[in-house]
C-alpha cells in the first residue's frame, strides 16, 4: 500500500546524482547555471538551517548518532531562518510562513499578471495537426473552447503529466515508465518521558548512516519525523486489541525515526482507467528491499542508543522489543542483538509510504529512451514543455523540491529562447 504525503524540509541534489544526470548526456545537471539555478532557488524560498531548533524526534536522531558514531546533519527549511512550530505544517502552514511554491513563485507570478484558474482538470493539450505544435489546452469543463497559448507546459506532477500528454495524443514508449520513489517506513521508539514531537518543527535532522551501502550511492537517509495519533495507528502492525491501544495510548512518549530510501532498479509505472483515475504499478527489487531494511535496522539502533525503552517496526510479524525493568537499554544488549537479527530474518515490510514521485517524462537527448529533450520540451510535439519532477532521469536520494524549482528555472529559460529562436527563422 503506497500513500503520498507532503513535508517541507529540502535538500539539493547531491553531487553524485548530478553526475550520474549527466552521465545521460544531461550536461546542464553539472554545468554552473544548474549551480547558479539552485542558489536562486534557495535564495528565493528562505532556505536555511538558521533558526532551527532541535526537538523531539530530531533531536533524538542527533543523539542516538552522536553515540553510535553515526553521521548526523541539520536538514535545512524554507522558513527564511525563522523558528516556526505550529504543530500544523504536516497538512499545510496555516501561518504563510513555508515558502512552498503557492507562497514565492505562483505569488510571483500573479504579481506579474498571471492569472490562476483553481480548481480545473485539464482534458489535453491542443496540438496542431500539421505542425506538431502546441497552441493550448482543454478544460474538461470549459465545453471543449481551447485556451490558447504559443507555449503550453504541463505541471501536473509525476502521476498526472504523463495522463495529460497522452490524452493529448502523445505516443512514446516512455511515456508514464521508469516510475522512481523513496519508499519510506517508519520505526518507533518508545521513552520513559515526554516526547510530544507533534509540538515541534518537522524533520530538522538526517543521518546517511546507510546512504551508500554498496558504493553506488543508492540506499536510505534516517530522517526525524512529526507524526499524529492517525498516522501512528496506520504505521502499528496488529499484534491484538490490547496491544495495539497500548501503543496509542503512550503516543506522547513515542517518536517515530522514518527511513527514506533511494530506489535503483525497482520497476513502476503509471497508467489510467477510463475515467482518467491514475492506477500505479509498482514492483520493489530485492535490492531496494535491502535499502530500506538496513534504514530500519540503522533506526532501531539509534532510537535505543538515545534511550528508547521500547522499539517497534512497520514488520507485521515482528513484535516490538521492550527492555526489562532493571535492564540499560544498549545497543549490544544480547536480546536487543537478536531481536535485530530477526528483523533482518523477515526483512522489508509490505506496508510502506512514498513522499516522492518521479521519472514517468523523463528527461534525455534521444525519444528513444526519454519523453523531454534536455530543454525540457517533448519530443513529439513542438512548444509543448514538462516541468516537474516528472522529467528526473533518476530518483533524487533526496527531497526533490530544490531540484524540481531548479530544473524548472532551467526549462523556463530555454522556454524563453524559444521564442527568440522562432524569431529568427
Amino acid at each position: 500500500m503506497y500513500c503520498i504525503y507532503r513535508k517541507w524540509t529540502l535538500s539539493s541534489l547531491p553531487h553524485y546524482v548530478r553526475q550520474e544526470w549527466a552521465g545521460f548526456g544531461l550536461s546542464y545537471f553539472t554545468s554552473n547555471k544548474f549551480t547558479q539555478d539552485t542558489e536562486r532557488v534557495c535564495e528565493r524560498i528562505g532556505a536555511t538551517t538558521d533558526g532551527i531548533r532541535l526537538h523531539g524526534s530530531n533531536k533524538i536522531l542527533m543523539e542516538g548518532c552522536k553515540n553510535l558514531g553515526y553521521h548526523h546533519e541539520k536538514i535545512a527549511q524554507n522558513s527564511g531562518g525563522h523558528p516556526h512550530e505550529c504543530h500544523w505544517c504536516l497538512a499545510g502552514c496555516r501561518d504563510g510562513i513555508k515558502n512552498g511554491s503557492m507562497n514565492t513563485w505562483l505569488r510571483d507570478a500573479v504579481d506579474h499578471g498571471a492569472h490562476v484558474m483553481v480548481d480545473q482538470r485539464v482534458d489535453r493539450v491542443v496540438i496542431d495537426p500539421t505542425s506538431h505544435q502546441a497552441s493550448g489546452v482543454i478544460l474538461a469543463s470549459n465545453n471543449g473552447s481551447p485556451i490558447r497559448a504559443r507555449r503550453v507546459v504541463v505541471s501536473a506532477g509525476t502521476l498526472h503529466s504523463p495522463g495529460i500528454l497522452q490524452r493529448s495524443g502523445l505516443v512514446n514508449p516512455h511515456l508514464g515508465k521508469h516510475l522512481r520513489v523513496h519508499p519510506c517506513v517508519a520505526t518507533y521508539g518508545y521513552f520513559d518521558h515526554l516526547i510530544d514531537t507533534h509540538h515541534v518543527t518537522m524533520m530538522t535532522a538526517y543521518s546517511d548512516v546507510v546512504a551508500d551501502l554498496d558504493g553506488d550511492h543508492y540506499g536510505a537517509k534516517i530522517e526525524g519525523m512529526l507524526h499524529h495519533p492517525g498516522m501512528m495507528a496506520n504505521a502499528t502492525p496488529w499484534h491484538g486489541a490490547l496491544d495495539h491501544k497500548y501503543a496509542l495510548l503512550r503516543w506522547r512518549y513515542s517518536t517515530p525515526l522514518l527511513t527514506v530510501s533511494r530506489d535503483k532498479d525497482s520497476v513502476g509505472n503509471v497508467f489510467y482507467d477510463k475515467n482518467g483515475m491514475v492506477k500505479v504499478n509498482y514492483t520493489m527489487s530485492k535490492r531496494d528491499q535491502r535499502s530500506v531494511l538496513e534504514g530500519i535496522v540503522a533506526s532501531a539502533k539509534t532510537l535505543v542508543a538515545a534511550g528508547a525503552r521500547e522499539v517497534r517496526t512497520m514488520q507485521a510479524t515482528v513484535r516490538p522489543f521492550v527492555f526489562h525493568d532493571d535492564e540499560v537499554p544498549a545497543v549490544d544488549h544480547p536480546r536487543f542483538q537478536r531481536w535485530i537479527k530477526t528483523v533482518r530474518a523477515i526483512g522489508c515490510p509490505a506496508i510502506a509510504t512514498t513522499p516522492h514521485q518521479m521519472g514517468t517524462c523523463r528527461m534525455g537527448t534521444s525519444p528513444n529512451d526519454s519523453v523531454v529533450k534536455p530543454t525540457g520540451e517533448t519530443w513529439q510535439c513542438k512548444g509543448l514543455y514538462v516541468a516537474d519532477a516528472s522529467v528526473f532521469r533518476t530518483s533524487s536520494g533526496v527531497n526533490p523540491m530544490v531540484t524540481i524549482m531548479a530544473t524548472s528555472l532551467h526549462i523556463a529559460d530555454q522556454l524563453i529562447q524559444s521564442f527568440t529562436d522562432s524569431a529568427k527563422l
